[in-house]
């Protein structure tokens, strides 16, 4: 990718940030790129061609494995703190493109969508791992408790970001209640890792 379609698509990233997919105009993306709309026309050809290849990157840096394959080796606990503390992080970020993603699901009940495809392959790569390190616990009750994990953390933070802060007191966006609340909710479901 060259490094006008980067900039392209980091300003389009921006634009969704601050005025949503409806209020993100290939105009809007030109002038804050210091380009003419042409350009992005030749790269995207279309503000959906754009907007497309935005949603997959961002999907791509969401729920690429390979950026957590560090944590492997890690104790169960820990390696699903640093995920899902990243996934909520990302989320909070970027709030407007995490609900993109989630758009046709919530609004038109369409789950044939990128997002879903992904997130599942990812849920998949971490039901292998909670089932390697968590020997004796059958597939079925694994998979109710990685739901209940992703419920709890990813789509609080995507989809309703700020819908319990009055609740609990604290502002569960902030990095340390983004932490304290994603290890009360691993410590819940996995007690004695």
């Amino acid at each position: 990718m060259g490094a006008i379609e980067e900039k392209i698509i980091d300003v389009t990233i921006a634009c969704l940030e601050e005025f949503g997919v409806r209020g993100t105009t290939i105009r809007k993306i030109s002038e804050l790129a210091g380009i003419n709309s042409a350009a992005v026309n030749y790269y995207f050809r279309s503000k959906s061609a754009l907007i497309d290849r935005v949603m997959a990157i961002t999907l791509d840096n969401a729920f690429r494995w390979e950026d957590f394959r560090y944590t492997e080796e890690w104790p169960l606990r820990a390696q699903l703190l640093e995920i899902l503390c990243h996934l909520a992080a990302g989320a909070v970020k970027f709030p407007r493109i995490s609900q993109a993603h989630f758009y046709e699901m919530f609004v038109n009940n369409n789950y044939d969508s990128p997002a879903l495809t992904r997130m599942t392959v990812f849920l998949d790569r971490m039901l292998a791992e909670i089932l390697r390190k968590r020997r004796g616990l059958e597939e079925p009750e694994a998979r109710r408790l990685l739901i209940q994990l992703i419920s709890s953390v990813l789509l609080y933070y995507a989809a309703f970001p700020g819908l319990f802060d009055a609740f609990a007191g604290a502002d569960m966006r902030a990095p340390a209640g983004q932490r304290a609340y994603v290890e009360s909710v691993v410590d819940a479901l996995f007690p004695d890792e």
